[in-house]
């Protein structure tokens, strides 16, 4: 919500903001196709009541998942911000998020 506000905004906020993305603990430790691999198949040996049980519990990669998700969405909205305005007041923020994060992100 807060990437479509900016947008709608047209980057035209204050800077605290975008700090509260600074305070995110992300463990985004293994890559988005392992988790999911390992989940597909670990799903495929399953019989299907333990298939049913694992749904309803939910799956333990699904935090990295989300994580990860959390991430792409973060970083996606700091590039728009540093496209859109390079010399605007959100700036230092963005590049101290860019610079918090970007040891986690895989290319």
């Amino acid at each position: 919500q807060m990437s479509s506000l900016l947008r709608t905004s047209s980057f035209a906020v204050q800077p605290q903001m975008l700090r509260c993305w600074l305070q995110l603990k992300l463990d985004a430790a293994r890559p988005v196709d392992e988790a999911t691999k390992r989940a597909k198949k670990r799903r495929r040996s399953l019989d299907p009541l333990a298939k049913e049980l694992a749904l309803a519990e939910g799956e333990r990669g699904d935090a990295s998942v989300k994580q990860n998700a959390v991430l792409e969405h973060v970083f996606v909205t700091y590039a728009r911000v540093i496209k859109k305005c390079p010399s605007g007041p959100l700036l230092p923020i963005v590049l101290q998020g860019v610079a918090k994060f970007a040891h986690q992100v895989n290319v």
